[in-house]
């Protein structure tokens, strides 16, 4: 649920798939009806052919194939990485370009294991050739008098980094064996080459610095190069300085442009000489909160049908970015690890198991001003008027942007989350109190995981005094998910949220019988029926906190008939933790303290009661 910085790296949302031209065998391929094998084999072959127009159609064929699963799978078996990657050398510019756009379709796509699988085919030798060739190529020129065979103009050039870059993005997201190599390869100098906004198209300086933002990411080999290359800190400073261009989709890739080189510049800050470290998040935030508060109202009223403009795609990218960012801020903020990656969790006691783990392994880094500079900047306002923005947009919009606001919604959830346990309450108290109704009202087409709604009410009731807040309809609306999930990590959390609630109205001198009969009740059933041994342990570790209170009504215990459910769940928790413990994981140790604690805890309310 959250995010927490972890040593495994973790994809974000990955440059889309390259728009290659569909030519017309690649149609006939597919209107055959013939099987994914005898489509996509014969084309690897086609791959070697001395013929060029015959490789080029192989590639471009290929760049389609490879996004469907099932052809992807026929062609993984017949080794279409380790055939494809010879061609990023070919002799002829427009195959090394077509063969990039292949690979890089291909890194793109959601399975697990692809990237993986991509980088254990040595793509990383080939890629690194490419990348340097062409850079070198494109910023000093042929060798006056040198004899080629191949030729290519400046567009041709532009377009190969384009791909590559998009693909190394994309390869650097999901491996850190691509990282490594891109340590060893000294990529680095050759892309800080192409952050040049004035002489290349901002598309390539985008894919550049999202490569660079991804890549210094818990990486000190590329950190050190950052800030100790003569005039790199400069260069990039200047690029956050630039004005926003005229036209529509050069200020939405601007906007991004800036958000990346703020991310580089955060990642690198503890490497950065005491003196300019708080200047330097000064202006890291003030990016940040620039572009959170970029209003895209206009651009979604002005969307028809199902159509999203590229501006509009290109500034919810930015924003996300932001958020990301942001949250990354108040993290650093919190745990004094000089960073990592981030890494999805399932569930708080996810997070939780992670640090204890990983604790011992994280250098301390030194402490940064980034709390004061997070308020002065407004980032936290804006974060929040962001995400009420969203939500009062959301159902209004055609399918394709509300794809994009559900990955923006889910990403604002997420700094708002952290925001909400790193600032002090007195700071955000009336933003989330704002936000706190919107947050069990959320928009129908936000079809997302509840994890990070789920993280945001956590922090929330760990902080705020919610029993003003909190009423019986929301409570309701929270055990109903409870029950109905699917999945483990949401109930266990929702087990927790209900506790946590109960505890906060416990703390009132008149506690609200109602309420407490509902969390009572739901923690109950879970005890008695949820299938997961760490989803019951968490419900009764809530159960522990809230009936092991003075200021619990006695009336309550006996209506819910609590003891003969405990009793009957302490005869059978040995049993089912011999049979669950290896699927625990990380939760073991809390299965492990309720199985201690229950049989405690049912003598004590049995004498009490």
């Amino acid at each position: 649920m959250g995010k927490i910085r972890a040593k495994r790296r973790a994809a974000r949302s990955r440059p889309e798939p390259a728009g290659l031209p569909t030519t017309s065998p690649v149609k006939a391929i597919e209107e055959t009806s013939e099987s994914p094998e005898s489509r996509s084999l014969p084309i690897l072959h086609r791959l070697a052919s001395h013929d060029v127009t015959e490789r080029k159609w192989a590639c471009t064929s290929l760049s389609h194939l490879l996004l469907d699963c099932a052809q992807r799978t026929e062609l993984i078996q017949g080794r279409v990485v380790r055939r494809l990657t010879p061609l990023l050398l070919d002799e002829v510019m427009e195959i090394r370009e077509a063969a990039a756009g292949a690979l890089r379709n291909m890194s793109s796509v959601d399975e697990p294991g692809v990237l993986e699988y991509m980088a254990s085919e040595d793509i990383m030798t080939h890629l690194s050739a490419l990348v340097k060739d062409t850079v070198a190529r494109l910023v000093t020129g042929m060798e006056e008098g040198k004899k080629e065979k191949m030729t290519a103009d400046r567009g041709v050039l532009l377009s190969i980094l384009e791909e590559a870059l998009c693909l190394l993005w994309n390869m650097s997201e999901g491996s850190s064996v691509v990282v490594e190599v891109f340590n060893r390869e000294e990529l680095l100098p050759f892309i800080l080459q192409l952050l040049q906004p004035t002489t290349h198209p901002l598309s390539l300086c985008l894919a550049a610095a999202q490569l660079l933002h991804v890549v210094t990411e818990d990486n000190q080999d590329a950190i050190r190069l950052v800030v100790s290359l003569p005039g790199t800190l400069s260069h990039l400073e200047s690029v956050l300085d630039r004005t926003l261009p005229d036209d529509d989709c050069g200020r939405g890739q601007m906007l991004v442009l800036r958000v990346a080189i703020a991310g580089v510049f955060h990642n690198c800050l503890a490497a950065l000489p005491e003196a300019v470290i708080e200047s330097t998040l000064c202006g890291v935030l003030a990016v940040v909160a620039s572009v959170l508060c970029v209003d895209t109202a206009p651009l979604l009223t002005g969307c028809q049908g199902d159509s999203e403009t590229e501006e509009l795609r290109l500034i919810f990218s930015a924003q996300e970015l932001a958020c990301e960012v942001l949250a990354n801020v108040c993290y650093n903020e919190g745990d004094g690890s000089d960073g990592g990656e981030w890494a999805d969790c399932d569930s708080v006691e996810d997070v939780e198991g992670a640090d204890m783990m990983e604790a011992s392994q994280m250098p301390v880094s030194r402490d940064l001003p980034s709390l004061k500079l997070i308020v002065e900047a407004q980032a936290h306002t804006k974060v929040c008027n962001l995400f009420l923005h969203l939500c009062s947009v959301f159902d209004t919009c055609p399918e394709p942007v509300i794809q994009r606001l559900t990955s923006l919604m889910s990403a604002a959830l997420l700094t708002l989350q952290n925001l909400a346990s790193s600032l002090p309450t007195d700071v955000w108290q009336d933003h989330m109190r704002t936000i706190w109704p919107t947050l069990f009202n959320l928009p129908s087409a936000y079809n997302d995981n509840t994890f990070p709604v789920l993280g945001l009410l956590l922090a929330l009731v760990d902080k705020l005094d919610t029993s003003q807040l909190l009423t019986e309809e929301q409570l309701m609306k929270v055990c109903k998910v409870g029950v109905a999930s699917g999945e483990v990590g949401v109930r266990a959390d929702i087990m927790r949220l209900v506790g946590a609630a109960a505890s906060s109205a416990l703390r009132h001198t008149t506690p609200h019988l109602p309420m407490l009969q509902i969390a009572g009740s739901t923690l109950r059933d879970c005890v008695a029926k949820d299938p997961s041994l760490w989803v019951v342990s968490q419900a009764l570790d809530s159960i522990f906190d809230m009936f092991g209170s003075d200021s619990c009504p006695p009336p309550l215990l006996h209506s819910l008939s609590l003891l003969p459910v405990l009793r009957q769940s302490s005869a059978t928790f040995s049993a089912r933790l011999r049979v669950e413990r290896k699927g625990l994981g990380p939760h073991i140790s809390m299965v492990q303290s309720a199985k201690v604690n229950l049989p405690r805890f049912i003598s004590y309310m049995a004498s009490k009661h």
